[in-house]
């Protein structure tokens, strides 16, 4: 066989060789599952406390459980329910009062379950400037409170804090100020004697050097959860495995967020470039920093005893919640089915990874 033959055939094998590989390349991504895709409703503007969302993505923990997310943002609770319960959202970040007051008599039932416990203490706060008169919640009668609109979780349980202790719905006001500048420019102008947002937005405020003084909730409100995922019973009858996954792959976001709080600001800035602060990175993070540590307290809390299992709801916690609303006269009824409030059913494969593996991956993915 003549050199230039030989020297033909093997060219042809590495024709053949690369078509075989592009192929193969080809028609790979055919054969890849793709991802499901979860829908998550967020009752209010996109900020540095989802940063474990972000992070978590980043890191893979999303897609080793075969998943993406769409996170959508809304103005409210209310509006993030209705898309729950018609089919737009999967999930979504709820105020956990929201399916107590829906079990009272005359309400419209919401056919949701909460399967994971989010903020594990009360996000609600109010706040005054340093200086202000106000001491506690009783000279809030007579006084404007700004809230960020009247669909937030926050209005029922500030209108039952406020009736504890003897102030009523028509001694007090409530004003709309929206979120962020405007918020910040009611309290600052005085236009309002109080905010009543939440812990990162009142972390926010103070970030610019503005002062502000919390004013404390009961004893009754201390320790209650605030917020949580809720599913459609159809859902978790329906797709189970899904609601396991999601919720597995929320508690490793957050426990590695809370691992490496920088580097998870930093893929919140990646994700969402418009959201990052002008001026020197050192001051935006040292900002940053202050807003998603409120958060992340709150999220990573457990009481004296209580197992650290992520998403878990006791009892006792939602009967804190329950007294603390009839205590303050929103609802009536308080002996509510536990079943049709929440379920701790997924709460053992939400827990099902590897925390330090998790931790160490975090604090690996510095750049």
């Amino acid at each position: 066989m003549s050199h230039c033959i030989k020297r033909k055939r093997f060219s042809l094998l590495k024709l053949a060789i690369a078509a075989a590989s592009s192929f193969q390349l080809f028609v790979a991504p055919a054969n890849a599952q793709p991802l499901e895709v979860v829908k998550i409703g967020w009752p209010a503007g996109f900020a540095s406390n989802m940063a474990h969302l972000t992070f978590g993505k980043e890191l893979g923990l999303f897609k080793e459980e075969k998943l993406d997310y769409e996170v959508v943002s809304m103005q409210g609770t209310f509006p993030v329910i209705q898309q729950i319960l018609s089919g737009g959202f999967d999930t979504g970040y709820v105020g956990v009062e929201t399916v107590v007051n829906a079990l009272q008599p005359g309400a419209v039932p919401i056919p949701l379950r909460f399967v994971f416990n989010y903020a594990r203490q009360s996000i609600w706060e109010i706040v005054v400037p340093e200086a202000s008169p106000i001491k506690t919640l009783a000279d809030l009668k007579g006084k404007t409170i700004g809230i960020a609109g009247p669909t937030f979780g926050n209005v029922p349980v500030t209108k039952a804090a406020l009736g504890v202790v003897g102030v009523q719905p028509n001694q007090f006001t409530f004003f709309t100020v929206g979120t962020g500048g405007p918020a910040f420019r009611a309290m600052t102008t005085g236009q309002v004697d109080a905010l009543n947002l939440w812990d990162t937005m009142h972390a926010t405020l103070e970030a610019t050097g503005y002062k502000v003084r919390e004013i404390s909730f009961p004893a009754e409100f201390q320790g209650n959860p605030s917020h949580g995922f809720a599913v459609t019973d159809d859902l978790i009858k329906t797709k189970p495995e899904f609601v396991a996954r999601f919720g597995r792959a929320i508690a490793k976001s957050i426990v590695a967020c809370d691992a490496n709080l920088e580097e998870c600001i930093r893929s919140f800035w990646r994700a969402y470039p418009a959201q990052k602060p002008q001026g020197p990175e050192n001051e935006a993070m040292a900002k940053e920093l202050k807003i998603l540590s409120a958060r992340m307290k709150k999220l990573m809390y457990f009481g004296p005893g209580e197992k650290p299992l992520m998403g878990s709801f006791t009892d006792q916690e939602w009967r804190g919640v329950i007294n603390s609303l009839k205590l303050g006269g929103v609802i009536s009824v308080t002996d509510l089915p536990m079943d049709k409030l929440y379920t701790n059913r997924f709460i053992a494969d939400f827990n099902k990874f590897d925390r330090a593996d998790v931790i160490k991956r975090a604090k690996a993915a510095t750049k």
